[in-house]
């Protein structure tokens, strides 16, 4: 039985929009359904990242499941100051980066950007199984099932583990929630995080609990 879960992502995780986070986003709804004491390290303009770091941090803590809703595959985490920073397109936080701009408008490029993001994935769902942490994936965004056909990008999506990856190639959370209410920054509010708690709980059970 799980008792301690971690849930890690970007705004959408965070509950960026809602009236109260730390009670109606959807790893406190899905706490609140199963009696589980979760974490929320969801960040606004959180990128893979961050989630990757911050999932290695936390391992060590022993949480019995580890939700991970995958960011945009354009943001990416840099040092600063001594402070960690996400960098996102047309974000207000890389608009005070000089080069931002030029490296967005230049230099980056999408399908690297996803076989980046497809490592980070295999990297993270490899190293779970090796410690025998039970894990969920499942992508934030509707663009990241969209894959350039590549064969280097082929290969990577045929070593992801389907089992652990609620929507993998098919939906996302905002794919889940387009029917819902959102914010005027495009976030799923109250009803859509019931929507996103249910779907992942049922996905629990299903894979874990039954």
């Amino acid at each position: 039985m799980f008792k301690r879960i971690l849930c890690i992502g970007c705004s959408i995780t965070y509950g960026e929009e809602l009236r109260s986070p730390s009670e109606s986003s959807w790893p406190s709804l899905l706490g609140q359904l199963n009696g589980w004491e979760v974490t929320n390290a969801g960040k606004y303009r959180s990128s893979n990242d961050r989630i990757i770091r911050v999932a290695f941090e936390e391992l060590d803590n022993k949480y019995d499941l580890i939700i991970i809703a995958w960011s945009q595959t354009s943001r990416f985490e840099i040092m600063q100051e001594s402070k960690y920073r996400d960098v996102s397109l047309n974000c207000p936080i890389a608009r005070n980066f000089k080069w931002a701009e030029e490296y967005y408008k230049y230099y980056y490029d999408a399908i690297d950007s996803y076989r980046k993001w497809l490592q980070q994935v295999i990297l993270l769902q490899n190293y779970m199984e090796k410690i025998n942490q039970p894990y969920i994936f499942c992508n934030a965004f509707s663009d990241m099932s969209n894959f350039p056909k590549t064969p280097i990008i082929d290969k990577l999506v045929s070593k992801v583990d389907s089992k652990y990856y609620l929507g993998w190639m098919t939906d996302s959370i905002l794919d889940w929630t387009k029917s819902a209410p959102r914010g005027p920054g495009m976030h799923p509010l109250e009803e859509g995080h019931i929507i996103i708690a249910d779907k992942i709980n049922k996905f629990i059970h299903k894979v874990y609990l039954n």
